[in-house]
């Protein structure tokens, strides 16, 4: 394996253009390749649900021809008879025919798969030939490149050191060359080591194909049972996650921008790289022994290596971007791939078992879940994953922190200004942008504690491990950050100058006791979203049964109690918003005890073993709670601006009808 690994990406022994070509002619055929396949595989498809159809098809048929004749009237004529006898025999042989048909399709159709099956499996060996041709030839070509590029270096260097003593305008330049050529060495490296990835990515879409493959041969059974159920379910548990090919697709795109700029510049620069006998005596005119009788020689070798060393890094800077949009379309691929599988699963799978009912076992999961999450083996690669998120972007981790800590720091004046936009509002001075203001401000109060989350679980990631439980920790970090900014945000909202009680006019008893039950609500929501989270990015199904559970338990019953004590018909914090004699009001007992008992199902469900159908259930039920939520404080704040306008509209007929009665005044005692 060692010999055959340096056999590929050992340099190029033939023509760089002839290796062009091949690789040309390769990526066409591993095209053509790839779309028979796809045209086999759809065949497959088809007859697999072809045989079902068939048999309809045949048993229909035979119905048909075991049905007698149309009846006749009761005195027909011999025409009649003979015509209608025709007509039978006519369909009757029509209908033998078809079956006959069918027959022989049915029983051909066993054949034909094996003969399909057998083309498919071939035309995969050749894919997966042409592919591996195909890396090897691109690795032994960046190989080469990258020789080239050594040996361009190491002359550039060899230039410095012969120009040590020399005039500094001519070690700059020199100097100059040698960093042009170094960064192109440093693309030629990062180029080599893409193949490894791209590699990695046609692997990991050839297993998501095959995933899909065998997802689609249990679900062609019909009736899921539990057993099927497991395997399907261990099916999406071995699919990449959306959010970490998110995330690598949006840092290699931020990378191709990098790229695409330091391209430009390089072009900006070669545009006036100049090596013209004006440009010699423009770099002479800087040296002082410029008579000497090797000044121009050194001179025009640097200009000359100065031109070449930037078309040959924009040419290979060329090239990282191409490679690094390659990439960014498989990973976009296999995210589109990934997404429809999972979509597929998760149809078929909301109302199938995904674990055991709670047994004695429950409490040893939770223990045995949480001891793994904080043991020191996950902290070692906490740390491994923190260090390598720390090395790749500091800078914008150090911004991040500066950010959260500002935030803080001005916590005291966003509060003192929030009050002095409430003193305004009702009075002359009034305007809408208060409003708007406010709710910038609201905005900035709710910030720095979720951001305080979201920057270690940024942290915690790791690219390399996507599945790892760091980074599952990660991910319940930043779902939990996102649920503390939400909660934080109606919190703030419900302040005593906040915008419910000062702007939309709420009773301030109301509010008062709304933002303490939302309180009380961010402390039991956001851990248990966090476990949630924790088990539902990891791969590990204890988790999901010990600390997802548990995660879902908590969150369950504390909407729950949030919902008794906001919405109970008497001495809840939201019924004294609502207009008495409405419709709401009337029919409170009934949406009341939905509200209340909905959560409590679904923690009765996720007891029962429906973990998953639970979350995905209690998921979009509070997606629907807070979309429902921002309309209507996006309803509040447009009436908001209605009665400002009116009240300005007022204010100004108001000062009109004062005016035009002083100036009758003044008329009448003139």
């Amino acid at each position: 394996e060692p010999h055959a690994e340096n056999a590929q990406t050992a340099p190029l022994d033939i023509d760089p253009a002839e290796a062009q070509l091949r690789m040309a002619a390769l990526q066409i055929r591993l095209v053509s390749l790839r779309a028979q396949r796809r045209e086999l595989d759809e065949l497959l498809r088809a007859m697999s649900t072809r045989r079902i159809d068939a048999r309809s098809e045949l048993a229909d048929l035979r119905s048909q021809l075991e049905r007698g004749p149309d009846s006749l009237p009761l005195e027909p004529s011999q025409l009649l008879i003979d015509s209608s006898q025709i007509k039978d025999d006519a369909v009757r042989q029509d209908l033998s025919a078809r079956i006959e048909r069918n027959e022989q399709e049915i029983l051909s159709l066993p054949t034909r798969e094996a003969i399909a099956t057998a083309q498919l499996t071939m035309l995969g060996r050749e894919v997966d030939r042409t592919q591996t041709e195909i890396s090897s030839l691109g690795r032994r070509m960046d190989a080469r490149e990258q020789a080239d590029v050594h040996d361009k270096l190491d002359r550039a260097r060899q230039v410095v050191i012969e120009l040590e003593g020399k005039a500094e305008p001519l070690q700059a330049m020199a100097r100059e060359n040698e960093s042009l050529r170094q960064a192109m060495f440093g693309i030629a490296n990062e180029l080599r080591k893409l193949w490894s990835t791209k590699d990695r990515l046609y692997a990991q879409l050839e297993a998501v194909a095959g995933l899909r493959k065998n997802a689609e041969q249990i679900l062609a059974f019909g009736r899921i049972g539990e057993e099927y159920g497991r395997l399907l379910r261990d099916v999406g548990k071995k699919l990449p996650t959306e959010t970490g090919l998110d995330r690598r697709i949006e840092q290699r795109q931020s990378s191709i921008v990098d790229v695409r700029v330091e391209r430009f510049r390089s072009e900006q620069k070669l545009a006036t790289a100049a090596t013209g006998p004006a440009a010699v005596d423009q770099l002479l005119d800087q040296v002082a022994d410029a008579g000497a009788a090797d000044a121009r020689t050194f001179a025009q070798s640097l200009l000359k290596d100065r031109r070449d060393a930037l078309q040959d890094l924009n040419l290979i800077q060329g090239k990282q971007v191409e490679a690094l949009a390659e990439l960014n379309q498989l990973e976009t691929e296999l995210r589109e791939r990934t997404l429809q599988l999972r979509l597929m699963l998760d149809q078929r799978l909301l109302w199938l078992p995904s674990a055991l009912p709670v047994n004695h076992d429950w409490g040893r999961q939770i223990a045995d879940g949480l001891a793994k999450i904080f043991g020191q083996e996950n902290r070692t690669a906490m740390y491994s994953a923190v260090r390598t998120s720390w090395n790749a972007r500091p800078w914008w981790y150090l911004a991040a922190g500066s950010v959260v800590l500002i935030l803080f720091g001005l916590r005291k004046r966003l509060l003192a200004r929030l009050e002095h936009l409430a003193k305004a509002v009702g009075t002359r001075s009034d305007r809408f942008a208060l409003t708007l203001h406010a709710l910038l401000v609201t905005v900035l109060l709710a910030l720095p504690m979720p951001l305080a989350l979201v920057v270690p679980a940024q942290l915690l990631t790791d690219p390399a491990n996507p599945g790892s439980l760091s980074v599952a920790v990660g991910s319940g970090l930043f779902n939990g950050g996102i649920v503390l900014f939400v909660l934080g945000l109606f919190r703030n909202m419900c302040r005593h100058c906040g915008l419910f009680s000062s702007h939309f006019l709420w009773r301030r008893g109301a509010v008062r006791r709304l933002g303490f039950a939302l309180w009380r609500l961010s402390l039991v929501l956001v851990p248990a979203v966090w476990l949630g989270s924790v088990a539902l990015a990891s791969v590990d199904p204890m988790l999901g049964d010990g600390i997802g559970r548990l995660g879902l338990l908590m969150s369950s019953l504390a909407l729950a109690v949030f919902a008794y004590q906001v919405f109970r018909p008497h001495g809840g914090a939201m019924m004294e918003i609502l207009e008495r004699h409405g419709l709401l009001w009337r029919t409170r007992f009934v949406w009341f005890g939905v509200l209340v008992m909905t959560p409590l199902v679904l923690a009765g469900v996720a007891l029962a073993g429906y973990t998953v159908s639970a979350v995905e259930l209690q998921g979009r039920l509070i997606s629907s709670a807070l979309g429902i939520l921002f309309i209507l404080i996006a309803f509040e704040i447009a009436l908001r601006g209605v009665l400002v306008a009116g009240r300005r509209a007022a204010y100004r007929q108001s000062e009109l009808r004062h005016a035009r009665q002083r100036e009758a005044d003044r008329n009448g005692a003139a």
